[in-house]
């Protein structure tokens, strides 16, 4: 059985959806816009209850999330690869990973 994967990118999320795990209408039926926010606000989203006296200021700042974001690297981080980075290329991009990316 052939699997087609359809990829939908948006400025907050990316989806993969297996074409041999849904039937054409549902596929259709997750990749409306409407679908995709429901998704979102499902998985991602969650809800702060804070009780303060009235007129209060309230700041909130999110300083972690819990979701796992990551990426491929490039074959030249190893060191034994044929066409190594240098150390000082490898700290540094390093350095930008691990700034950018959990996991």
């Amino acid at each position: 059985m052939n699997t087609k994967l359809i990829f939908l990118s948006s400025l907050s999320t990316i989806l993969i959806i297996s074409a041999a795990c849904f039937s054409q209408i549902d596929i259709s039926a997750k990749l409306t816009p409407s679908a995709i926010n429901a998704r979102i606000k499902e998985l991602r989203m969650g809800e702060i209850i804070i009780t303060t006296e009235p007129g209060a200021n309230v700041e909130i700042q999110q300083i972690r999330h819990e979701f796992r974001f990551g990426t491929a690297i490039a074959n030249s981080v190893a060191e034994q690869h044929p066409n190594a980075m240098s150390d000082q290329d490898r700290k540094m991009y390093l350095k930008i990973l691990k700034e950018n990316f959990n996991f």
